[in-house]
């Protein structure tokens, strides 16, 4: 599993999980989960898996900036020097945002996002009011005509209801008549069908209105080229043009359908 998403950046153990799970191999229940997160820490402790192949997103450190001597902080000068940049999206008509139900997905997004400045969030489910208040203060401070949200998310009562609560929250903490758009970029019906992706009905004990009968949780597996795959920068840039006066740099081309996008008109102003 390792070797077969090798050219992305390293996986959770949770996403190692539900490509297994995708592939038949282990069934979704909370106790195959726990047991690979046994074996694959008995394979590092042995040295079968390398350390970096796994990504620990579970613990948060602080540690004070220091340096060996002069030169390292001449150097950590030099590469922040290098790394400077404007903001891509600063003087454009449209400012453009990403917003995904699973923070372990950040990695892989930001390959695609961050050569473009679109800027990636996630509340690690439901977004927190003050990260919804937070886009409607960006999009007042930006000076933009319009902000696009685009949103990536799994198939379900909850994520379809996600996706309405960022509207409707956004808008509300927003001035009047602000110009929101908000579009479900995955998982949507369409691709579910396209690309075959797995699918469980829904739950029975979820009484949110919901049109479909099954439920996908393709958006949190990593990309995987033979059955589905992540969003590409061709989707990024379409969003981007015409939208921006100017397009972004011209994307690393990436094979694939990649196709049903639903739209969801702005919310009212008052939420």
């Amino acid at each position: 599993m390792l070797a077969r998403y090798a050219a992305q950046p390293p996986l959770t153990i949770r996403q190692i999980w539900y490509a297994l799970v995708s592939d038949d191999v282990l069934a979704k229940q909370e106790h195959t989960y726990k047991r690979l997160v046994e074996l694959c820490g008995m394979a590092r402790r042995s040295g079968r898996i390398p350390w970096e192949a796994i990504r620990d997103d579970t613990e948060t450190a602080t540690e004070p900036p220091t340096f060996t001597g002069v030169t390292d902080f001449h150097q950590a000068q030099l590469e922040t020097a290098r790394a400077y940049r404007l903001d891509r999206q600063a003087g454009q008509s449209a400012r453009i945002e990403l917003f995904c139900e699973t923070a372990g997905m950040a990695p892989q997004l930001a390959a695609v996002t961050e050569p473009f400045g679109v800027p990636y969030y996630s509340g690690s489910g439901y977004n927190s009011l003050p990260g919804k208040r937070g886009a409607a203060r960006r999009a007042a401070e930006g000076g933009h005509h319009a902000v696009h949200i685009m949103v990536i998310s799994e198939w379900g009562p909850s994520d379809i209801h996600l996706l309405t609560a960022l509207a409707e929250d956004i808008t509300a903490f927003a001035a009047p008549g602000a110009p929101f758009t908000f579009e479900r970029l995955t998982v949507t019906e369409a691709q579910i069908t396209e690309l075959g992706l797995p699918t469980v009905p829904a739950k029975a004990t979820d009484r949110r209105s919901f049109a479909s009968t099954s439920t996908t949780q393709a958006e949190a597996q990593p990309s995987r080229p033979d059955r589905h795959r992540a969003p590409r920068p061709e989707d990024v840039r379409d969003t981007a043009q015409p939208k921006c006066r100017s397009g972004p740099p011209s994307p690393v081309s990436s094979g694939g359908p990649w196709s049903g996008r639903d739209h969801m008109p702005s919310a009212d102003a008052n939420g």
